[in-house]
C-alpha cells in the first residue's frame, strides 16, 4: 500500500440472497529492510553465520522480463543477502517454516543489483502437516567474488517465519588431481590416512571424457579427494570408509595415466548404512612396478 494513497475495498456477496453479518480484519505488515537487492544483508561471521527472520511484508522482485529462471513466479516475494567468497566452500540451509503453503525457495545470482545473474536456485519441498523441508545447497565460493543470495517462496502467499544457516568449509589441500597425496606402497607396511570430503569440489564437468567413458564416477558432480602412489609390483589393498550416514553410496576409483588424461580401471561403492555409516569400499590389485596410480 503505497503511501498518503487512498484505498476502497468493497465487501459484497454473490447475488441479492448472498448477505448476512460479517467480520473485516486488516492488518500491516512492515516492509523487511532487506527486501530489496540493494538493501542486502552482508554475511561477514564466518565460518558460520545464522540468521532469523520474516518474509511478511516483502514485496515482488521482479517483473515478467527479469524473472529468467531463478524465481518462481513473478508476484514471488522475498528478502535478500549477499556473502563475498574467501576460496572456501560455503553450505547454505533455508528453511521456511510454513505449512502447506507451497514450496520455499532459494535463488542465487552473481553479478550486480541493477545486472544480476542467475546462478542456481534450489527448493524445500512444501508439507501439508509439517513445515517445508530445509532447502542445503554447496558451492565454491572464489575470492572476492560476490553472490547474491534471494529467500522466497512460490506464491506470493508463500510467507513465513524462516531461518537461515550459513557455514564456511576450506577447501581440502587434495582436492585436486594435481594436488595428490603421494604415498609409497612399500610391502608389509600400511598407509593409513583420516580426513574429510567435506569442502571438496567437483572433480569432472558434464562433458568430461572420464564421465563419458567410465563407470568410475557416481555423479559428474560428485566430489572428493585425490591420493598417488607408484606401484612396485606387489598386491595392494585399498580400503575406503565414508563415515556419512544415509547420504548416499560411498565411492572409490581408481585411475592411471596422468591427471590430464586418466585412464578408470576400477570402481568400487559402499553401501550406505541407513542406520550407521557407510561399509568399507575394498579393492585388491597387483600395482604395476613404475606405474602411477591415482586414487
Amino acid at each position: 500500500a503505497e503511501s498518503d494513497v487512498d484505498y476502497y475495498f468493497f465487501l459484497a456477496g454473490e447475488n441479492t440472497a448472498t448477505v448476512g453479518e460479517y467480520q473485516l480484519n486488516i492488518t500491516e505488515h512492515p516492509i523487511p529492510s532487506n527486501d530489496v537487492c540493494e538493501s542486502a544483508i552482508e554475511l561477514k561471521k564466518f565460518p558460520s553465520s545464522i540468521m532469523s527472520g520474516s518474509l511478511v511484508g516483502a514485496t515482488p522482485d521482479f517483473d515478467g522480463a527479469d524473472a529468467q529462471t531463478c524465481v518462481s513466479n513473478i508476484d514471488t516475494r522475498g528478502v535478500w543477502y549477499k556473502v563475498e567468497g574467501r576460496g572456501a566452500v560455503i553450505k547454505l540451509e533455508y528453511q521456511l517454516k510454513t505449512v502447506g503453503l507451497g514450496n520455499s525457495k532459494v535463488a542465487i545470482f552473481k553479478g550486480s543489483c541493477d545486472n544480476l545473474v542467475c546462478w542456481n536456485s534450489i527448493e524445500g519441498e512444501d508439507h501439508y502437516y509439517n513445515e517445508n523441508d530445509v532447502v542445503s545447497y554447496e558451492f565454491l565460493a572464489g575470492n572476492g567474488e560476490i553472490f547474491w543470495i534471494l529467500l522466497s517462496g512460490e506464491h506470493w502467499y508463500t510467507v513465513g517465519q524462516y531461518d537461515l544457516k550459513m557455514r564456511e568449509h576450506a577447501v581440502p589441500e587434495n582436492d585436486s588431481c594435481d594436488e595428490a597425496i603421494s604415498f609409497q606402497a612399500a610391502s608389509n607396511q600400511q598407509y593409513s590416512d583420516k580426513s574429510t570430503t567435506v569442502g571438496a569440489t567437483p572433480d569432472f564437468d558434464e562433458s568430461s571424457s572420464v564421465v563419458l567413458s567410465s563407470s568410475c564416477i557416481a555423479n559428474w558432480y560428485s566430489r572428493g579427494v585425490w591420493y598417488r602412489f607408484e606401484g612396485n609390483g606387489a598386491i595392494v589393498r585399498i580400503e575406503y570408509q565414508l563415515n556419512s550416514v544415509a547420504g548416499g553410496d560411498s565411492d572409490l576409483s581408481v585411475f592411471t595415466g596422468d591427471c590430464a588424461n586418466p585412464t578408470c580401471i576400477a570402481n568400487v561403492k559402499g553401501a550406505d548404512g541407513y542406520y550407521g555409516v557407510n561399509e568399507v569400499a575394498v579393492h585388491d590389485m597387483v600395482a604395476e612396478r613404475g606405474e602411477s596410480y591415482y586414487i
